[in-house]
Parts: C-alpha cells; structure tokens; sequence
C-alpha cells in the first residue's frame, strides 16, 4: 500500500513476528485484531515498548460476546450469511473469537495503567459491554 505522505509507513505482518526498537512508532491502530489473537497480552505489551512518549495507540474494540453484539449478529449477520450459503457462521465465529471482551478490557487497563486512557462506547455512550458494539480506545504514552 503506498501513501503519498511519506511519514506514513504501512506495514503488513504478523504482529507478534515483528521487533522494533522501543519508541519507534508516534501512532499505532489496531482494529478488529485482539479477538483472534493467541496471546493478546504479548501483543499489546509490545506495542506499548514500541510507542514513543507521547504517542498514541487506537483501539477498535468490539463488545463480543455482548448482549447487543449477539442481538445484531442474530438480526442481521446469521440471516446474510445464510443466504450467501455459508451455514456454519457462529461456528467460524466462535473458533475465531477467542478472547472476550471482558478478559481484553482488564489487560488493556493493566498494561496502559500509566498513560492516559480515554475509551467512548458506540451506539451509546455509558460505559457497558452488553449493550453497545464496540468501544474506542485512545491511548496517549506518558512522556
């Protein structure tokens, strides 16, 4: 993928198969990902090193297996993927979801304790897993 800012660098890979020096990114997005991760913990310890004082870290976290996540799941996903053909969707769901929303949550607060934090829950705004779909952390590392 090329970008025409050239202080944008794009790279694609396997995560815990990468090593930078630490302080080496001013901003990381991770989207989707912490789900289907072996070892999520190693994964966002790494990438808290890697971030420079100062930077931030963007999280896309689903609320899986929330209550709304299954409710819109059940209304529309199912129903789509059964009419694509593909019937063993809550099967590929459940081997590919291997870590809950809850568990990601306590190692985000246990790894980042230190920088600031600020994390907004979609489509409302309280804080709560089983009735919003996903949250959104914004994480800035401590100079």
């Amino acid at each position: 993928m090329r970008f025409k800012n050239r202080r944008v660098r794009y790279i694609e890979s396997d995560i815990n198969n990468c090593e930078f020096k630490p302080g080496y990114f001013d901003r990381v997005i991770i989207t989707c990902v912490l789900h289907h991760l072996e070892n999520p913990y190693l994964t966002l310890t790494k990438v808290d090193r890697w971030l420079k004082p100062g930077g931030t870290v963007s999280i896309f976290l689903p609320c899986d297996p929330g209550t709304a996540v299954r409710l819109s799941r059940l209304l529309f996903v199912n129903t789509k993927s059964k009419r694509l053909g593909f019937f063993k969707y809550n099967l590929f769901n459940a081997l590919e979801h291997r870590n809950h929303v809850w568990g990601l949550t306590i190692m985000l607060k246990e790894i980042f304790y230190k920088h600031e934090v600020k994390r907004r829950y979609y489509p409302f705004y309280f804080p709560n897993n089983n009735f919003n779909l996903f949250s959104i952390w914004q994480i800035t590392k401590s100079d």
